[in-house]
């Protein structure tokens, strides 16, 4: 498409701080000035007023979302229990906007006018074409834009009103900054407006840079490294050629763990798609060594996506004692993973259990306080839940729904790194949701 060709021009010159010359900052880190505009933020670094000829005015509840701004016109924001904006209203409560979601993506809208129009993402989430009800492509959609790697859209056809641009965020027309609920980024500036709250961690010095942006890997929400994960499937009866149930590991009683995980039949039997780097650092088809892969962290587990994002699959955890060769060699490493919607967190898997509906599990670190953890689990969708606490001493939060990721913090555990403030817990993932099913919950918990 036009556009590919070109790049951003984001050339700037940097202090010995961090921070960009020519540009003013308070002393929490957060930009005030570009020269020509001011920013100004409340005692909790929420961006809050946007000032130039005239003053925006940002209002936040108590879990950082945005529920009010206030320029030309007043817009309230309505959430759902996974933080999704569901509706935009005036400050009467007339619609003007009301959204529509699948798997936590933005798929349609319905304007006040009761049009509906439905959004075509990339692998990102960043809306790419934009259609009427009817899917309308000729000659043209309502909407169709390209984007630079760090955000910067190249418009190809303008016609819609949609402001949820670069990986589904929404771009404020007033300023040009993304809403990504803890900060604010600038896609002209390639970084964000604020550092990072949770730190980073020395052994990934890309983590250090409080305001950059995905580690500076603006192609991929996140960079896992090490990964060792099957790819579930649902086995039907066509299927059994690609879909075959594999061993990932013991129960506590010597039993084996057995998954239904993708693959592919050839004169040698059933070989399972297991996914790794390649000497590059690629994330790949170990068994091919091609095709390149994705992951991030939900709920539900480790997700690992390719061909762009159109194919994505639940990972299942291959325990350390499992013999992959026959030859009685078993893995010797735990996977690390970094997730796109936590990124101040390093995510060690060592173990799935099964028995328990558990398709991983392991700890993490955090670059930050629990204070700051907790706000960004929340972020993320994580919710804090005394429900059934039974690890005494700790912060908990899950995810709704099920399957469930289950977060254990504990708050005492503060190792600072480089003057970085490390907080540290445990997680698992895909086990029922105590709130959905209590006993069932109760059942694998006992596993």
């Amino acid at each position: 498409m036009t556009g590919k060709t070109y790049h951003e021009g984001l050339t700037q010159s940097v202090q010995n701080n961090n921070t960009l010359s020519g540009f003013g900052y308070d002393m929490a880190g957060n930009m005030t000035s570009n020269g020509s505009t001011t920013y100004q933020y409340d005692a909790e670094n929420h961006f809050t007023k946007f000032i130039t000829t005239s003053t925006d005015i940002y209002y936040y509840d108590g879990d950082g979302r945005r529920v009010k701004k206030n320029t030309d016109t007043v817009t309230l924001y309505w959430y759902d229990r996974s933080g999704n904006v569901i509706d935009e209203t005036t400050s009467t409560g007339a619609l003007r906007s009301e959204y529509i979601y699948f798997n936590g993506k933005r798929m349609a809208r319905r304007d006040s006018d009761n049009s509906v129009k439905y959004y075509f993402s990339d692998h990102l989430g960043s809306a790419s074409v934009i259609t009427d009800a009817v899917g309308t492509m000729t000659p043209h959609p309502l909407a169709e834009s390209d984007y630079y790697p760090y955000g910067g859209e190249i418009p190809i056809w303008t016609g819609d009103s949609n402001h949820y641009k670069f990986t589904g965020k929404e771009r404020d027309s007033e300023s040009g900054l993304d809403n990504f609920t803890a900060r604010y980024f600038g896609s002209s500036l390639g970084r964000f407006m604020s550092p990072d709250p949770m730190g980073g961690h020395v052994e990934d010095p890309q983590t250090l840079n409080r305001y950059a942006y995905v580690r500076n890997n603006p192609l991929s929400l996140t960079d896992p490294t090490g990964l060792d994960f099957y790819l579930s499937c649902q086995h039907t009866d066509s299927n059994g050629s690609t879909c075959q149930q594999m061993q990932v590991g013991t129960d506590k009683n010597g039993n084996a763990q057995m998954a239904w995980v993708q693959g592919q039949t050839g004169d040698n039997g059933f070989t399972a798609t297991q996914i790794g780097n390649d000497a590059n650092g690629n994330l790949v088809d170990r068994t091919t060594g091609t095709g390149t892969y994705t992951a991030d962290v939900t709920g539900s587990g480790v997700q690992l996506s390719n061909n762009g994002g159109a194919t994505s699959a639940t990972g299942v955890f291959l325990n350390k004692d499992v013999d992959l060769s026959g030859t009685n060699q078993v893995q010797s490493y735990d996977t690390v993973v970094r997730a796109g919607n936590l990124p101040g967190f390093l995510f060690t898997f060592q173990n799935s259990k099964l028995e328990a509906s558990q398709t991983a599990a392991g700890f993490f670190t955090a670059g930050g306080t629990a204070l700051d953890v907790d706000r960004a689990l929340q972020a993320a969708g994580f919710k804090y839940t005394m429900f059934g606490g039974v690890h005494y001493g700790s912060n908990e939060y899950r995810s709704p729904g099920d399957p469930s990721g289950h977060f254990i913090v504990n708050p005492t555990i503060q190792e600072p790194i480089a003057g970085v403030p490390q907080t540290r817990g445990t997680m698992h993932f895909g086990e029922t949701n105590p709130a959905s099913d209590f006993w069932k919950h109760v059942g694998q918990w006992w596993q």
